[in-house]
């Protein structure tokens, strides 16, 4: 059987019923205590304990932690001999024992399976008891040298070596042999694997502890290279517990040397190379040839005697120790102007290949002829050709030239250019020059004829050589040209406004004076298909075909603006808007431009009147106007350089990205309304005679949506200054920003111009780079500010780095360095929760630092939650007025203002947490959210709030019973004028008596303390649905009329009895929005009072007849219908019914006439009341004077 030890998993439950199983089979032998480890194991022994129910005999086995588990003691004892580490057969006794597994040769540190069986005294028992458990061996380390490793003098050579040392245990040995500066990273694993070994040997046995001698063979030693031996010993087990010698070196002394190391003895050409040496031997054996740069250092003692596989060899020479020898190797093919690498070997005459490397000799064939400085173009590129000018260095030689695509620049090469290939060069004879002869100095090569495409791009390339005709000459760099295409653009294509889904508005000046232009929108996937041929076709143009593309117009180079309308575009796709101009040949070889043109999903505000400029403009700025279309909106301003790029999202607006001027040339979040703004733009530091583009970008102050920018371009003006001949100062307004300039100075009298002076020294066109926009804080948090900012304009030479300035509240206005270097982003940590700091950025280029931005101030503290019960505290057709709490959490920083949206609109910013909306609309709804503010920003903001303006209606009139019994009373009544229904008309609903069940609406309302009360209530009736500041459930105007009312407990309006229903209120006890709902609008309303039955208010028809006396109450001005509800309770306990009249003149709504609640209409209605009684016996109470005569 199996013990414990072993987990079996169990076997899923068979479907049918199994059959019967068999007996089960009798154990021989089990353990009456589990075998355990009873000492701690080592490298050679383990000691296991346990107790057995009989004696017998038994079996230990230790085997790998990786073998498989054992179930059964026969396959137990056919395991593989590489599984099983050492086992034994044991005596097994009745009582407590203890049997030792020895002779193992276990690994330190490492876990082995021990299984122990016990069965009777046969010893192929197989009825037994086989358990198992884990060993885990001591750490320590299996082997050690007795005496370290030491290499045998006499053996080494370069193919083998000795090597002796004396192990501690017997076990097995590993020895590798690698180059000496890799020694130091190796390790038992690199010894054992033979990793980068040259030469190894593995597990080799070591029999004894006496000292033993290991032969490796199979290296490869190169005489005078370093190398080391390393050993590694473990114990039969070979695991990584035993020990790494130290690197023993060893060093092959060559068989001979270069008394002269090799030299050149002649120029080299490119056929031949001729060298000298000499060796330290009297004789000797030599081998030369020459190698890439690339192969020198892989080159082998094998490699060189066979010729390194070049050609450009010398064999096998004879080397003596008395006189150089002169080498020539011949059959060389060799190119000019290439490195290569000499390499020589030199050993003695045994072929031991034990001698020496001469690997640093470097060789470049020189050219018979070269160009004395880079060949360039030296005249304007036209279709038919252009002049090259060069200079070559040989008194008499010869040059080639030829004119290729540059798209097949890597075809090009001596025997190219030297020899022609017609399938690449371009143009006819009159486009090449071959084999002229040229003398020393400066030439002219005329191209000619040579049919060259507009627009395409192409390489000249020249060779010279002597006049020996070697093809050993110079061929010069690629010298790479593009014919101008026929038409181009001098202002590059800029959109001049946020682009629309309808429109796309742009502008460009093209370079020719007349010529033709193409414009449309396409996507931007489609770029790679935007050919001339494409565009002229509108292959992938988008939108209407008439009004979203332009074709064919004729064209100056005059400014141009062009607006694409009826595009249809996708908000958030990627489009590009292509311009193609050419000239008037129409042959396609013209330019493509285009620009990314992305249309915004949604956008805040939008330009009413686009900016314009409405001062002067001078260096110094300029004054613009427009109109915003969002009464509460923001603004951005900044001013490019007209070969600036258009910026493509409001990141780039608000971040000022390579504006020009300092902070008060581009202003940052102003606050702006919808009137006409006036926009200064100030210390600009604009260059006269120079044209720049003002970008102005606005958004709308609530949310996060988009906005929009529009550009204008300006041209500052350059005025002619009165110089002064005599002055001795001068101005070059005509410069390039970045080229470098030197001046000279002459002076003129009347008799003529004297000598130049000196040249100045290089002065660069360029200036300190312009200051950065305002900074903007990307992220934040309780403790850290990420600081954010652009590249401002270079202003002519590159940005090299950025320095961020902070002053916290304790700098007293001095700013501290926090940052200097080339990212435009740093997060500032450690900063005190709540705490405003100020921020300013500056670059610096190689001229030096700029303006420091405009100051950003920011707090430590993030954004706050939303405001929280947010609730119509007022309301009626006179007003309305919502209020709120403060945000659960305030982000760090106190609230500084709520910004109240009403429909959509900010309606206020205010501190108070209550809004007032004082003149509404009667029945209208309005809609109201509420955010908070602190000074980092804006809550989110609540959820919608909407508020019909409306009240509870005015009084019925015209009430009449028409029918009564003590099943029930019918009225009828005049519906409320519409100037008196509080507002808000009542919906229109069905009259006839068979649909009055259909217009019930039943509603549960669950009472604390009591049980559930179900109304029908008849959408006939009034209605108003609020959320009273009370219980949640209460109705009023209820007239008692059953004889036992309900137990509604009292709410903050009245007594809630379930008679003679006139109106009630229903709370929201959902939350969701309030509504008020009014009266029929109809003349007159047939309506049915309600009986208790139970728990349960139930609609009841009832039949005609008489019943007891009946008691009609009439209360005062003073009071209402409740007020008799005492007595009302107190009659229907005798079996008296009663009937309250519920009266207009109370005052319960401030809407209609004041004749309609005079005392004789209040009389009129007690009158009608009474008379619209059936017959039947009544009597009238009340305090109410002159209802009758």
């Amino acid at each position: 059987m199996i013990s414990q030890a072993v987990d079996v998993l169990p076997t899923a439950t068979p479907a049918s019923p199994a059959p019967s199983p068999p007996a089960a089979t009798p154990t021989s032998n089990i353990f009456t205590a589990g075998p355990r480890i009873s000492s701690t194991a080592t490298m050679t022994d383990v000691w296991v304990a346990f107790s057995a129910q009989a004696s017998g005999a038994g079996e230990l086995y230790l085997l790998t932690n990786s073998a498989p588990a054992y179930a059964d003691i026969a396959t137990l004892r056919t395991a593989p001999a590489a599984e099983v580490m050492c086992s034994s057969s044991i005596v097994v006794a009745m009582d407590e024992q203890s049997h030792q597994l020895t002779g193992c040769a276990l690994t330190h540190s490492t876990d082995y399976k021990m299984y122990v069986y016990v069965g009777d005294s046969s010893p192929t028992d197989v009825d037994g008891t086989l358990s198992a458990l884990t060993v885990t061996v001591a750490p320590g380390t299996s082997n050690y040298f007795l005496e370290v490793p030491a290499l045998d003098a006499m053996s080494l050579s370069t193919t083998s070596f000795d090597v002796a040392f004396a192990a501690a245990n017997v076990g097995l040995a590993y020895v590798i042999a690698l180059p000496l500066n890799e020694a130091s990273s190796a390790d038992m694993v690199t010894v054992t694997s033979g990793s980068s070994a040259i030469c190894s040997l593995a597990s080799a046995s070591i029999s004894g502890t006496s000292s033993q001698t290991y032969s490796v063979t199979g290296c490869s030693f190169q005489a005078g290279t370093d190398y080391a031996v390393l050993v590694y010993i473990a114990n039969a087990a070979g695991g990584f517990d035993g020990t790494l010698s130290a690197a023993v070196p060893l060093t092959i002394q060559p068989s001979n040397q270069f008394s002269t190391l090799p030299y050149l003895s002649e120029v080299p050409s490119t056929s031949t190379v001729k060298t000298k040496f000499k060796g330290t031997v009297a004789t000797g054996k030599a081998w030369a040839c020459v190698v890439s740069i690339e192969n020198s250092t892989m080159v082998s003692v094998t490699d060189v005697k066979s010729g390194c596989d070049t050609g450009c060899q010398s064999g096998e020479v004879t080397l003596t120790n008395s006189v150089e020898l002169d080498v020539t190797m011949s059959g060389c093919m060799l190119e000019v102007g290439v490195a290569t690498r000499l390499v020589a070997y030199t050993e003695a005459n045994g072929y031991a290949n034990d001698g020496y490397f001469a690997l640093n000799l470097p060789l470049t064939v020189p050219a018979s002829n070269s160009f004395v400085a880079p060949a360039m173009i030296s005249s304007s590129i036209t279709p038919y050709g252009f002049n090259v000018q060069y200079e070559v260095a040989k008194l008499t030689g010869k040059v080639w030239g030829r004119v290729i695509q540059a798209s097949q620049s890597s075809l090009a090469s001596i025997e190219m250019v030297r020899n022609d290939n017609p399938a690449i060069a371009i143009g006819g004879v009159d486009c090449a020059e071959t084999g002229e002869t040229v003398a020393r100095g400066t030439h002219t090569m005329m191209f000619e004829s040579c049919n060259l495409t507009k627009g395409e791009s192409y390489e000249v390339y020249l060779y010279t050589e002597d006049s020996n005709g070697n093809q050993d000459g110079a061929l010069s760099q690629a010298i790479p040209f593009s014919v101008p295409a026929s038409n181009y653009l001098a202002t590059p294509l800029r959109l001049t406004n946020t682009p629309t889904v309808s429109d796309v508005s742009f502008s460009f000046a093209a370079g020719v004076a007349i010529g033709r232009a193409w414009a449309q929108i396409i996507l931007t996937s489609n770029l790679p298909m935007a050919t001339a041929a494409n565009i002229k076709a509108a292959t992938y143009a988008v939108g209407d075909a008439v009004n979203c593309r332009q074709v064919d117009v004729n064209v100056g180079t005059s400014m141009l603006y062009w607006s694409l309308s009826g595009c249809s575009l996708l908000a958030a796709v990627q489009y590009s808007t292509v311009l193609y101009v050419e000239d008037m040949a129409g042959l396609n070889d013209g330019t493509v431009y285009n620009i990314l043109t992305v249309v915004p999903a949604t956008t805040s505000n939008y330009f009413i009147e686009v900016p314009t400029p409405v001062s002067a403009i001078a260096a110094d700025g300029v004054t613009l106007a427009y109109t915003a279309y969002a009464a509460a909106g923001r603004a951005w301003a900044m001013i490019l350089e007209v070969a600036t790029s258009s910026p493509t999202t409001s990141k780039e607006v608000k971040l000022g990205q390579y504006s020009v001027g300092g902070p008060g040339c581009k202003p940052s979040e102003m606050i702006i309304d919808n009137s006409r703004q006036s926009l200064q733009l100030t210390d600009c530091s604009l260059i006269p005679g120079q044209s720049y583009n003002v970008i102005v970008y606005i958004e709308e102050v609530v949310g996060d949506v988009e906005g929009v920018w529009s550009s204008v371009e300006i041209t500052v003006p350059l005025t002619a200054a009165v110089e002064d001949p005599l002055a001795r100062s001068y101005s070059d307004l005509t410069v390039q920003p970045g080229q470098d300039y030197v001046y000279h100075v002459r002076a003129v009298n009347f008799i003529g111009v004297g000598q130049p002076s000196p040249a100045s020294a290089s002065i660069r066109a360029g200036n300190v780079p312009a200051a950065p926009a305002l900074p903007i804080i990307a992220s934040r948090a309780l403790t850290s500010l990420t600081v954010e900012w652009a590249p401002p304009s270079p202003l002519g030479s590159e940005i090299l780095s950025y320095r961020l300035f902070m002053s916290g509240p304790l700098d007293g206005g001095v700013y501290q360095e926090i940052y200097n270097g080339p990212d435009t982003a740093y997060t500032k940590s450690m900063l005190t929760t709540g705490t405003i700091y100020l921020f300013r950025v500056a670059a610096v280029n190689h001229i030096g630092e700029g303006q420091r931005s405009a100051v950003r101030e920011a707090a430590a503290c993030v954004l706050p939650s939303m405001p929280t019960s947010f609730d119509v505290k007022s309301r009626s057709t006179l007003g309305v007025t919502i209020e709120w709490d403060p945000p659960s959490a305030d982000g760090g920083c106190p609230v500084t203002a709520y910004a109240v949206t009403q429909d959509g609109v900010v309606a206020s910013t205010q501190i108070q947490r209550e809004f007032a909306l004082p003149v509404v609309v009667p029945a209208q709804t309005y809609s109201f959210t509420v955010r908070a503010e602190t000074r980092v920003g804006s809550s989110p903001s609540t959820l919608t709030l909407s508020v019909v303006a409306a009240e509870a209606p005015a009084k019925v009139v015209g009430l009449e019973i028409t029918s009564m019994a003590t099943t029930g009373i019918t009225l009828q009544w005049q519906g409320v004028p519409s100037n008196l229904n509080g507002g808000v008309p009542p919906p229109l609903l069905r009259e006839s008596e068979e649909s009055l069940s259909s217009l019930s609406h039943s509603w549960s309302c669950a009472l604390s303390n009591h049980f559930p009360v179900a109304l029908p209530m008849l959408t006939r009736l009034p209605l108003r649905l609020a959320r009273p500041r009370g219980p949640l459930c209460a109705w009023r105007h209820w007239t008692p009329q059953c004889p036992v009312p309900l137990n509604v407990p009292r709410s903050r309006w009245r007594w809630a009895l379930p008679c003679c229903l006139a109106s009630w209120l229903l709370p929201n006890a959902t939350g969701a929005e309030q509504h008020d709902f009014g009266r029929d609008r109809r003349d007159r309303r047939d309506r049915r009072l309600v009986q208790c039955e139970e728990r349960t208010v139930k609609l009841k028809s009832r039949s005609a007849g008489h019943g007891k006396q009946l008691v009609v109450l009439v209360h005062g001005l003073d009071s209402w219908s409740g007020t008799w509800q005492a007595l009302m309770e107190l009659l229907a306990k005798r079996g008296v019914p009663t009937l309250a009249l519920d009266l207009r003149g109370h005052g319960e709504s401030p809407l209609g006439r004041p004749e309609d609640f005079s005392p004789e209409q209040l009389a009129a209605d007690v009158r009608a009341a009474v008379e619209a009684i059936p017959d039947q016996n009544l009597g009238i109470f009340g305090t109410f004077r002159d209802v009758f005569p």
